[in-house]
């Protein structure tokens, strides 16, 4: 059965990255704490993006109702 990624595995790198709402973002498994290999990383990575997109729709949500620049940051 295939496994579920929700970025992208630069293989180079060690290190997973996305593309979202125009900006690049990236952890490596240093960062993660695992192993630097897809499989020993990817469900860290995918629990590391599910936190930083809902960091970014929340802020994104009151930019929406606050200041301008934070839209701005993340658009």
């Amino acid at each position: 059965m295939a496994a579920n990624c929700l970025m992208y595995w630069v293989t180079r790198q060690h290190r997973w990255l996305k593309e979202y709402k125009g900006r690049s973002y990236s952890v490596s498994c240093k960062h993660l704490g695992t192993q630097p290999t897809k499989e020993a990383s990817r469900k860290a990575a995918n629990d590391w993006w599910e936190k930083k997109q809902t960091e970014i729709d929340t802020a994104l949500g009151l930019a929406k109702k606050h200041p301008a620049h934070l839209l701005d940051h993340y658009e």
